[in-house]
């Protein structure tokens, strides 16, 4: 695994995490060249946050279950 790679592989995972931990989130899933594994030191990391019901939370509630 490159380093690149890897930088942006453990950034997603911190920017995720609180994400994770909220019980209105269905999935999260990293996408783009990073999810496939193929990122290098130009790529983005996108992260897509599934939300269980069809409206997900406004800011306010989001922000209320982050760490």
């Amino acid at each position: 695994m490159s380093d690149a790679l890897s930088t942006r592989r453990t950034l997603a995972a911190s920017f995720a995490e609180p994400y994770c931990m909220h019980p209105a989130v269905a999935a999260v899933l990293l996408a783009g060249s990073v999810g496939r594994g193929l990122a290098d030191a130009y790529s983005d990391i996108e992260i897509d946050v599934f939300w269980q019901r069809a409206h997900p939370p406004d800011s306010a509630q989001r922000s209320a279950s982050r760490c």
